[in-house]
């Protein structure tokens, strides 16, 4: 019963000496400070914050279509004045002229589709919108 007693390769010898920090003669510690300043310089920047800003609520051509087909429905005319006037009485300069342009946007793609038809006598004058009557 002597199985496993016996050794029959022993463990290599180990290499006892301290390890030595040996660098390429070449490098200096001129070369370690600019290599070191070169990573520092291309690590990402934290993100920058910033400001909150508060935003502006966007009208979508497809709501102004569906808002003119929907108040074309119930009236038998309507002028582009009464329809393209902005209900929000905060809305600035710029986002009264937002919605006018995005009105009549709408109002082109409906006469395009010929739901409505559309009448002006001069130029700058309002533009009198009605419901395209679908023959039967």
């Amino acid at each position: 019963n002597n199985f496993g007693m016996q050794i029959i390769f022993s463990a290599p010898e180990r290499d006892t000496t301290a390890p030595v920090f040996s660098p390429d003669p070449r490098v200096t510690q001129e070369l370690l400070a600019s290599a070191l300043t070169d990573v520092i310089v291309r690590l990402p920047k934290p993100a920058e914050i910033l400001p909150e800003v508060t935003v502006a609520k966007v009208v979508s051509l497809e709501e102004m279509i569906g808002t003119l087909s929907d108040r074309i429905e119930h009236h038998l005319s309507l002028s582009f004045q009464e329809f393209s006037k902005n209900s929000d009485p905060n809305a600035t300069e710029k986002e009264k002229k937002v919605y006018t342009i995005v009105s009549f946007l709408a109002l082109l793609e409906l006469v395009r589709g010929g739901l409505v038809d559309c009448l002006q006598n001069d130029a700058y004058a309002d533009i009198s919108i009605t419901k395209e009557e679908i023959p039967a």
